[in-house]
This record gives structure tokens, sequence and C-alpha cells, in this order.
């Protein structure tokens, strides 16, 4: 027994002796790690495809593909493909909110005569601004079908519409390229010999056009191809929205993807040089995709087999190659350029997150062995001499060739990606962990297909620091009694990252009613720093929760400004109570995951309400949103859309199901149905909502926005006048003086426009700079921006906003831009920033890209458009900064639209 005591004593002292030497002593400390943004377990969007068949190449591969960009695809499942009314039923009951884009095969709705026109209408109801392309082919629709989807085109709805036109179709394809010319809708409508390959070209357009973004490749053949062969990748690359490089060194020097295609009369000599030039530009780390046209089983065997000898199947962006029997090159160039696109979004915009970064690799390696053993091991090794396989002993052959090719091209391999921390990522490929296979064959294929799909595990062995991230101060939390909603904004800030002049920094946080007499608000906070020797010492004091929110805000953006390192001592409370945000969801393209993360962004500004126009939100949704306000201090106040002849009931039983979400205030809307002659109606419906809140939900609160026409409109001070004053009044434009001010006594939430947003869908401004906004004065308890369609644009201006918002005297918007630029972008962003700012100017006089400016000077115009576009090739790192990108890409679009209307005539 003494013995047993003694051994296990060594063994307690022994772990003890290993941790404490595998662990540095000032690691015990509370020692924040370096910090992220919020973990992102999720895709980085989500597109519906409804396929024209069930397919492996149309539901499989594309899903596979999207996987690459990190977008989630949301499909019917197979036994509703080719049943219309099922369809239909299927795509009624899914939340839209959650869906950032669609591609509809019309044909799949076919059966039913108005089908088509049914989904248009179902989708625009529920989310307006949803970007939606499709694809139709002519054999199987009729002429009717294709005509109205092109007037639906003409009227903004769906955004792109791809039509398939066979050999037989020629002299309807020449009506509908008629049709198109007399419609103008070149960019908006195509034509194609098959919808093979739609699904996969329209959901890599969608993708690249999400983001703004124009993936450059240059093809090299290893021959001289025939016209077919480069008309074929020229349309291809055009329909993904990518752009093809001409051959001439002056435009290489900006090629991205470097598309190498072996052509059927590449001879041996040839086949071994392509090989080489394909590793040597692997070697000067330029990406690389290759594209199998060649016709016969040998010289497929030997380009692979030249590419194993060089180790180069893992170190390709896509691979893909046309079958020997069934040819298919449209369907093996599509995948091909489909993928190295998709790869080409991700490397750009999706390098913030780790997790994210290890989805997107590992969907890359599963495809890429999945194209080998697809297209190359399949059709060359299996299915050689074997009429129908099962499926079976299909897969137990290619699970050896698949363990082959993996052990001797992928095991092992460190994957580096650089993240926008400024850390590099070190991935690991281990092992395949499953392996799936589908055997098929499509309609009129003289041969059996196959679809393999591996699953590919990674590990992540670490990161490399760069000298971005300097850890030299640890940063330690001392107090353990904050509200959970204080610590985790405190661990959601990246301290380390900041400059310090001291070893240690040790903030305190004390939150009491005693603090009260020396702050103005609950909303307020004090906050003292001050060196001793090696430790820094902050505190903060406030007299509720929200005032320690706010303070750690504060930190937030003097550590950017690199003013943590020197002593201070300050005390802040809100000139304005109430600092809103107004979303429309008829307007805004925001998706439920935007809304949460803004919810964040919300809380980190400072700002404290959200009016959501809800349209229908469901309430599951709702209870999601509520909790992510209440994590920010942020009040959710539900907006409904109301008129005298709204029954009260109605309104009654959903704010019922709202405050089971949640949902503490409301509010009525009267912007656009407000009438001066029904002003006692109005009132009326005001008062019975008012009372049921009281009587039923006494801590609710009610309030009602108004549009002020003009200053010496009397509707805004009569309803003032007509409604209780315990209703807050929520005014759309800044324009209440004189009597309607002292009527409304203190009541008032102006609305501003954030600027330059307003003029944007008028005259379409670019302008990105924050302008002066209208000081809503004594009477006002608060200020509300709205978000306009041009979502992204008016986030980046809302840190201005917030500034302007919490102190309107001491605004500056210059000071207020940079502080703007070292939130929310790094260097390279920033830059692109300030050269859209520098040729676009603050729109203060002139539109510089309006018509009228266009027409006065189209070549200035056309450099300003030049040097614009060279701005945003800046913007990259972020999903956030890629959907910016994607908004000024558009204005630019619609600039270059004008200038080209202009020169033509």
């Amino acid at each position: 027994m003494k013995v047993r005591k003694i051994f296990l004593c060594f063994v307690y002292f022994a772990c003890f002796l290993s941790l404490f030497f595998q662990y540095p002593p000032e690691s015990f400390a509370q020692r924040r790690p370096v910090l992220r943004p919020v973990r992102r377990d999720y895709f980085a969007g989500k597109f519906l495809l409804i396929p024209g068949d069930d397919l492996p190449t149309a539901t499989q591969m594309t899903r596979m593909i999207a996987a690459v960009s990190d977008h989630d695809l949301v499909l019917p499942s197979d036994r509703l493909i080719g049943d219309a009314g099922k369809l239909l039923e299927w795509a009624g009951d899914l939340d839209y909110d959650d869906i950032d884009g669609a591609v509809i095969s019309f044909d799949a709705f076919s059966q039913k005569r108005s089908g088509a026109q049914e989904l248009i209408g179902l989708m625009r109801g529920q989310r307006p601004g949803l970007q939606v392309y499709g694809f139709v082919t002519l054999s199987q629709t009729s002429e009717d079908l294709v005509s109205s989807l092109m007037e639906s085109v003409a009227g903004g709805f769906p955004d792109y519409l791809l039509i398939a036109a066979g050999q037989g179709d020629q002299p309807v394809s020449a009506q509908i390229r008629n049709r198109i010319e007399s419609l103008k809708l070149n960019s908006k409508v195509a034509l194609t010999n098959t919808t093979e390959t739609a699904a996969i070209a329209l959901l890599t357009r969608m993708t690249n056009r999400r983001f703004g973004y124009s993936p450059k490749l240059l093809p090299v053949y290893s021959s001289k191809p025939d016209g077919a062969a480069s008309h074929l990748i020229t349309d291809q690359i055009t329909l993904m929205g990518a752009a093809e490089i001409p051959q001439t060194s002056e435009a290489a020097r900006s090629v991205e993807v470097l598309l190498f295609i072996h052509t059927p009369e590449t001879d041996d000599q040839t086949r071994a040089a392509f090989a080489s030039a394909i590793a040597q530009s692997l070697e000067r780390n330029v990406r690389v995709a290759v594209l199998d046209l060649s016709e016969s089983a040998a010289s497929k065997d030997k380009l692979l087999t030249k590419l194993r000898e060089k180790k180069l199947l893992d170190k390709l962006t896509s691979y893909a190659s046309s079958d020997i029997v069934g040819a298919k090159l449209e369907l093996a160039a599509a995948e091909s350029i489909a993928q190295a696109c998709s790869f080409q979004i991700s490397i750009r915009f999706l390098r913030d997150d780790l997790d994210r970064v290890m989805r997107i690799d590992r969907a890359q390696v599963s495809l890429q062995l999945g194209q080998y053993l697809s297209d190359w091991a399949f059709p060359l090794k299996v299915r050689p001499g074997q009429e129908n396989l099962q499926e079976a002993s299909a897969l137990d052959r290619i699970k050896v060739i698949s363990e082959e090719i993996f052990t001797e091209q992928f095991r092992r391999n460190l994957h580096a990606f650089l993240l926008t921390t400024g850390e590099r990522a070190q991935l690991e490929v281990r092992m395949i962990q499953r392996l799936q296979l589908k055997l098929f064959r499509a309609p009129g294929a003289p041969a059996q297909e196959v679809f393999v799909r591996p699953s590919v595990y990674l590990v992540f062995l670490g990161s490399q620091p760069t000298s971005q991230i300097k850890a030299n101060t640890s940063w330690e939390l001392t107090s353990d009694d904050v509200d959970d909603r204080i610590s985790r904004r405190w661990s959601m800030i990246n301290w380390l990252s900041f400059r310090s002049d001291a070893e240690m920094v040790e903030m305190s946080i004390k939150v009491s009613p005693k603090n009260s007499p020396q702050l103005s608000s609950d909303q307020g906070y004090s906050i003292r720093s001050k060196r001793t020797r090696s430790t820094r010492k902050i505190e903060i004091l406030a007299a509720a929760n929200e005032g320690a929110f706010n303070a750690l805000a504060r930190l937030e953006r003097m550590g950017l400004e690199g003013r943590i390192a020197e002593d201070f001592q300050l005390t802040e409370s809100p000139a304005l109570k109430y600092r809103a945000l107004i979303e429309d969801r008829a307007i805004s393209r925001m998706t439920h995951r935007d809304r949460l993360e803004m919810m964040q962004l919300l809380g980190r500004l400072r700002l404290n309400r959200l009016y959501l126009f809800g349209n229908g939100y469901k309430p599951e949704k709702i209870a999601e949103l509520s909790r992510a306000a209440n994590a920010n201090f942020v009040e959710l106040v539900y907006v409904f859309k109301a008129a005298s002849v709204t029954p009260v009931e109605e309104i009654e039983n959903e704010i019922s199901q709202l405050r089971q979400g949640g949902v503490r205030s409301f509010a009525l809307n009267f912007e656009s149905t407000g009438d001066p002659t029904r002003i006692s109606e109005d009132a009326a419906l005001i008062a019975g909502i008012r009372s049921s809140l009281q009587a039923r939900y006494p801590e609710s609160r009610l309030s009602v926005i108004l549009r002020s026409a003009a200053p010496e409109d009397k509707y805004v001070s009569e309803m003032a006048q007509a409604i209780s004053p315990d209703i807050e009044l929520v005014i759309v434009d800044d324009t209440i003086t004189g009597e309607s001010s002292s009527l409304l006594n203190k009541r008032i939430v102006s609305v501003t426009a954030l600027s330059g947003n307003s003029r944007t869908e008028s005259t379409q401004c670019l302008n990105l700079l924050p302008g002066t906004y209208h000081n809503p004065g004594s009477t006002a308890e608060g200020v509300s921006a709205r978000l306009t369609q041009q979502t992204r644009m008016s986030l980046m201006l809302l840190p201005s906003f917030a500034e302007f918002a919490w102190e309107p005297a001491s605004y500056n918007s210059r000071s207020s831009f940079d502080q703007t630029l070292n939130l929310l972008f790094d260097e390279r962003s920033r830059n692109g920033i300030r050269s859209w700012a520098q040729v676009v100017g603050d729109c203060s006089r002139d539109n510089p890209l309006s018509a009228i400016t266009i027409k006065n000077s189209p070549d200035s115009a056309a450099r300003k458009l030049a040097d614009l576009r060279s701005a945003i090739e800046q913007l990259n790192g972020t999903p956030e900064r890629g959907l910016l990108r994607a908004e000024l890409a558009e204005l630019i679009a619609r600039a270059q639209t004008v200038l080209d209307k202009f020169k033509s005539r």
C-alpha cells in the first residue's frame, strides 16, 4: 500500500513536471490567444439550385464546386425532379431569407404551364432583391414560355437567362437573337448549344458576380487548336463571368490562372514539353488548371503519367478530361473552368477564418481527387471491356486506384494559407475518410459514366505568425464578476495586435449604480489608464452593463489608432439617447445570417437600436435575432406597415407571436400610407395598439414612423397633437423646424440618409466618403440612418454615422473616414478605398460619373472608370470586402453602360 502511494505521488509529480516544461510559466496567466473574428462555423453563402434532371453532373458536381468557394447548395430531392407541382410546393416552403441567390431550370416546370411564372412570383414576393438566374431548353419548352421569360428578364426578374438551342432549333434561334437585340438584353440573355453545363456555369457566374470579381484566365494550348475548341473555351469563360486574357506579354502580367489545354493533335515530344511547361508555371507560383480534350485513351494516359511523374496532381487548381466515348467537351471545359474560378474566389475573399479555410481546402482536395478518378481512372482503367458494371464492383476497383494516387500524390502534403489576421495556417492532407461512387447513363450516352466523391481528412498543424502580429504584451481581464456579454465582447477584440508600452496590461471593469453621479447616463463610462513600472492598468467604471460595453468599443478604437500606449483619463456619455439603424427587408439584400453579424457591428459601433421592417419574418428567426440584439445591447424594434384600415386584431396577434421570440418594442409605419385627411383614423389605430400593449404588455414600447414632406407640412405636427405624448415619433427627413419642433417636445428620432446613398440610387453617385449629417438639435432624443439597396456601401458609412450619433457637436467627417478605414480594412484595402474616394470625391457638386458628365467628357469618364476598377482590385481578404466590391463593380457597370450607349450613337 505504501509503495502504491509512493508510486502515485511520483506519477502526479511527473505529470506536473511535464506540464510545467511543456508550457512556459507566463502561459499560466490569464493571457488571451491571438483572437480572431467570431468563429465562422457556417458557409460564406448559400445558393438554391433547381436542376432540370437528377444526373450527378447537375446535382453532386455543382455541390462540390460550390463547396470550393465555401457556399452551401440547397437542392430538391431526386424524387421531386420532374414533378412541377411538387417542386413548386417544395420551393414555396423554403426560407429565402437564408439564400443569397438561385439558379433555376425552367425546364423542370414545363409540365405546368404557369409554373415558371408562379415560381418567379413566389421568389419576388418573399425576397424582392434575390438574385435569380435561369436556363431553358428550346426543344423542351414552348416558344411562348421563352418569350414570357425574356419579357420577365426585361422587367428585372430573373436577372439572367440562358437559352439552349440545338442544331434543329436554328430558325427559332435566329428569331430569339433578334428579340434579344430589340429588347436590348445582350448582357442579360445568352444562347448556348446545351444546358448540360448550365447549372455549373450559372452557379459559377453567380459566385463571381456576388463578389464583383472576374477571374482572369489565359488559355495555353498544347498544339494549335481548331476554331471549335477555342470558341468552346471562350464561350465557357464568358458565360461564367470570368475574363479571357489575350496571349500578349502585357496582358499576361495580369493573369491569375493558366488554363493548359491538351488538344488531340499533340505528339509525344510536344506533350512532354507541355507537361514541363505546366511544372515550370507551378514553380513560379502561378495557378494552373488542366483541361484534356484529346481523343484517345493513350494520349490521356500519357499526359496524366507525365503529371504524376512530376508530382503535380495536388498542385493543380483543377483538372478535367473529356470522355473518349461520349466526348462531352463542353462538360469537361465547364468543370475545369468552374473549379478554377471557385478556388480563386476563395483565395481572394475567404481567408478570414481558419475553419473556413479548412473547409475550402478539404473541398478542393476532395474534388481534385474525384476528378482524377472520374475522368481518368474509370474510363481508362475500369470501364474498358465492361458493358454493364455494378457499383460494388466498380467501387472496389476505384478504391485500389484512389489509394495509389492518394499515397503517391497527396498524403502528408502541406498546404499553407495566409489568413487575413497575418498568420500563415498550415494544413496537412492525411487520409481518405470515405469514397462514394455512383454509376449512371445519361440519355443518349453510348456508355456508362461515373461520379466519384471522395472525402479527405485534413489536420491543422499550427500557424506561423508574421511580422504583423506582435505578442510582446500580455493582456488580462482581472474582473471575474462581469456580465457574460461584456466578457464575450472583451474576447472578440484582438488586444494583442495593439501597440502597448508595457509587458502586461491589466484591465478591470466595475459596474455599479454607485457610479451614476459622475456619469450622465447608463450608457456612459469612465476610463482611466496608467502605467506603473512594467504594467499598465486600465480601469473602466460604468453605472450599467451597457456603459461598460460601450467603453470596450471606445478602447478598441483607441487601440486601432495607437493610443493605448499612453496615460489618459476620460469620461463620456452619448449626446443622443437613441442611435439607430433602419432596415427595410423589401430593399435590403441582407440574409438572416448577415443580419446576425450586423448586430455585432452595431454593438461594436455603440449603436443601440435597429428598426426592422419585418414583412413576415419567421418567428424562429426573430427569436434568434432578438438574442443577438440583446447580446450586443441593441434594442430590436419590429416595424409594421400600418394604415387606418388595418385591423387592430391583426397587429395584436402578430405582436403576441413576436413577444414569444423576445421582441419588446414595436413601431407602426405610416411613412407611405399616412394621409393628412385621415389623421383622426390613423390616431385611433395608434391609440388602439397602445391601449392593447399597456393592458397586456406594459413593459413594451410603441413608436410611430411618419414622413415630413416639407417644413411647412402640418401632417407631422397634427399627428403629434393627436396621439399620446408617451409615444415616440420617428420622423423621416430632417425638415422639422419652427412650430413643429416645439410641439414634438423631445419625442423625435429623426432619420438621416447615410451620406452618398440617397444620391446613389437617384444619380449613381459612387461616393464612399462620409458627409456632413444634419444635427437633429435639442428636440430629438435620437437619430437614425437608413440602409439602402447598396447595403455594403451603407455599412461602410455606418461607423462615421455612429461617431456623429454619439456626439454630433464634435463630429469630423475627415477623421471619421480614417477611423472607419482602420476599423474595417487592412492596408491594401484601405489604399483601394482611398483611391476610389480620390477619383469620385464627395459628390457635393456634380456627380463625376452622371450621364451629363459622361456626355460632356466621355474620355475623362472612361479614364475615371478604369481608375475605379483598379481601386476595387485592392479589396480582398474577407467576404464583407468582396460584397462591398460587388456593389461598387455594379455601379461601375451602370456608368459603363451609359458611356457605351453614348459612344454607340
